[in-house]
């Protein structure tokens, strides 16, 4: 399998579709992933964050018993902490006994001399704008495609008993709903990208919130890149 930042776990929590959501019907993440750093933040990041995942391979599924302080578990596709030791209870929410595995190393230099590294920075990134950013992306291809699909039969609308199916008017002012909050949440974050100042760890941007030397970073070139408005994918 391919490797991806984001789950379909934190896609479905994220983009707050709900976490009842069958993970199987959303739309292909990889390349929702590699279309949103192509166009806008570059493959040279992709990479990086790629290669400073950290690694919770050693990790137990979460069963009932004791967790010592600092113990990794991973319950229901998310990596937790224990906070405490003599630790029983099961992992569903960040409290006084949990605590959210960081997504990212935050030891690794990713040729940074910082001494905080990379890691720590796309920590922040991540829970700050970017898996909410992908996961909204995600969930606006995904729900068109579950609401009205083609049969051998024709094109047909979804149903559920008791409820009166949503016609192509309130799917497409719901979907335009995400593509708003998605629109806010890549505006905020290359603003804060660009606070950072630090090319080494996340790029250089220009006055368009696109990669510099796009030529260098995208495999078909600057073309790749057209049409293009901020925060806004063309799918």
């Amino acid at each position: 399998m391919l490797k991806t930042l984001l789950t379909t776990q934190e896609a479905v929590i994220r983009s707050e579709l709900g976490v009842k959501f069958p993970q199987c019907e959303l739309s292909e993440i990889l390349q929702t992933e590699e279309w949103e750093f192509r166009n806008c933040l570059g493959w040279d990041l992709l990479g990086k964050m790629l290669a400073a995942q950290a690694d919770y391979c050693n990790a137990a599924e979460w069963s009932p018993g004791t967790f010592s302080h600092g113990e990794v578990v991973k319950n229901r596709g998310t990596y937790w902490i224990s906070k405490r030791g003599g630790n029983v209870t099961e992992p569903l929410a960040e409290n006084q006994y949990w605590c959210l595995a960081p997504k990212f190393d935050p030891n690794c230099n990713c040729d940074s001399t910082d001494d905080d590294g990379c890691g720590a920075l796309y920590n922040d990134l991540w829970c700050r704008y970017l898996a909410r950013y992908l996961s909204l992306k995600v969930a606006k291809l995904t729900l068109p495609r579950i609401a009205i699909n083609a049969t051998g039969n024709g094109v047909v609308r979804s149903s559920a008993s008791g409820m009166i199916p949503a016609d192509h008017r309130e799917i497409a002012f719901l979907v335009q709903g995400i593509e708003t909050q998605a629109i806010q949440v890549f505006d905020n974050m290359m603003a804060w990208i660009k606070r950072q100042d630090n090319e080494v760890c996340l790029g250089a941007f220009d006055e368009r919130c696109k990669p510099i030397k796009c030529e260098d970073k995208l495999p078909m070139g600057c073309e790749a890149q057209k049409p293009y408005t901020v925060g806004v994918s063309v799918y």
